[in-house]
């Protein structure tokens, strides 16, 4: 097993024990890197359990799914997957929808985040603003609309001429503090707003 696995098998761990004091109802966030890094153990009134899994992407989380469901499926769940690129397009969509596709049939309300956008000119490892643009858009249009899902566009808030706003990522992916903020804010508002539509109450 080499690191990046060694770490995401701790992570199960420490998520599996999360949820157990947070309790089954507990809005689930699946996610990356920057999902791991959201500091907020609530969004709101909604308590939240962290399963972000640095260095993961759609294929990797899709094998995780039945450790993140094995105390029963949450309520709602946020997912934001794709800052860690797959194979090819075929595999994140399948992958993803995959993910989507377990978490709506076990009765969970769903909220898509689109990938958000990258500083060029901070990345170590270069990343594709077409190939996000392309994921965002299996995301938004091949994923959420056909089911009805939620679509936070997270990009679009964060960028600028076609990059993230500067001094918006740490190195030129992951958030600043101030970047988490607006990520918050605009969780808070489609999780309250899917309650509303549903009727669910988080707690």
């Amino acid at each position: 097993m080499d690191a990046i696995e060694t770490h995401w098998e701790v992570r199960s761990a420490v998520y599996l024990m999360h949820r157990s004091i947070a309790g089954p109802d507990a809005t689930l966030l699946i996610g990356d890197s920057i999902t791991e890094g959201f500091y907020w153990n609530k969004i709101g009134d909604c308590s939240v359990v962290n399963a972000g899994f640095g260095g993961i992407n759609a294929a990797g989380m899709a094998r995780y799914m039945d450790i993140l469901l094995q105390d029963g499926a949450p309520k709602y769940a946020v997912v934001m997957l794709g800052s860690n690129p797959d194979v090819n397009l075929e595999t994140f969509r399948k992958r993803y929808s995959d993910i989507v596709g377990r978490l709506s049939k076990a009765g969970t309300t769903v909220i898509l985040v689109s990938i958000p956008p990258v500083e060029p000119e901070k990345l170590l490892v270069k990343r594709s603003m077409d190939a996000i643009a392309a994921m965002n858009a299996i995301i938004k249009d091949e994923i959420a609309a056909p089911r009805g899902l939620e679509y936070v566009d997270l990009y679009a808030k964060m960028t600028i001429n076609g990059k993230a706003v500067s001094g918006s990522t740490t190195d030129g992916i992951h958030f600043t503090p101030d970047s988490y903020r607006v990520d918050y804010k605009m969780l808070d508002n489609a999780l309250q707003h899917q309650i509303a539509v549903t009727g669910k109450p988080c707690q």
